[in-house]
């Protein structure tokens, strides 16, 4: 069984994780995509692959975003602006949520996650990046969650209400977190204290 380690974002919880893994196993993949985390992990003796999309052309955002309004969100009840403003709702709505499903670089190193062969995956519960969050939902794969931020946040909060973490569990640093996440009830994931 080959185990990926997917960093997109790190903490000590999240390099220890990936020591031991290491340790426990001579056929663990490790898989980066942010320069900064690949020297953070080359500067603790860990080996690992650094993924990055092909260069683009520079993105024209106005375009990009009329692109979406025109594409996406065609309705009577976005061609309004808030109340005494010029701001249209569709640019907000455009900004704050679609952004972060439009990213063309995550779907290409998506495919390049995809194309490697693996077992289970631990990787980096990084509310940030949406390739973590698409390899629990649709790789058809066990995928670990790492703590890297606090899950004291609005966020997580909201959702661990919606009961929406797609990961096989999360791996957490203390009990206390561990006591947030039991809150939430509706969270199937299985918390695992390190």
């Amino acid at each position: 069984m080959t185990t990926l380690i997917l960093a997109t974002r790190l903490s000590k919880l999240f390099i220890r994780i990936a020591i031991d893994e290491l340790m426990r196993d001579s056929s663990v993949i490790v898989v980066d995509t942010n320069a900064e985390v690949h020297s953070v992990l080359k500067g603790h003796n860990i080996s690992s692959i650094h993924l990055e999309p092909a260069k683009k052309a520079r993105l024209d955002w106005g375009e990009r975003d009329s692109n979406f309004k025109r594409i996406f969100m065609d309705g009577p009840q976005l061609k309004c602006s808030f109340p005494n403003t010029d701001l249209p709702v569709w640019k907000v709505v455009a900004l704050d949520r679609f952004s972060f499903w439009y990213n063309q670089d995550a779907t290409e190193l998506y495919d390049l996650i995809m194309a490697l062969q693996w077992d289970k995956c631990i990787t980096s519960a990084d509310l940030n990046s949406e390739l973590p969050w698409s390899l629990a939902r649709y790789s058809g794969r066990p995928v670990w969650g790492v703590k890297v931020s606090s899950f004291r946040t609005r966020e997580w909060y909201d959702l661990g209400l919606t009961s929406n973490i797609p990961f096989a569990g999360l791996y957490i640093g203390n009990e206390s977190d561990k006591a947030l996440l039991a809150k939430f009830g509706q969270v199937v994931t299985e918390v695992v204290t390190i």
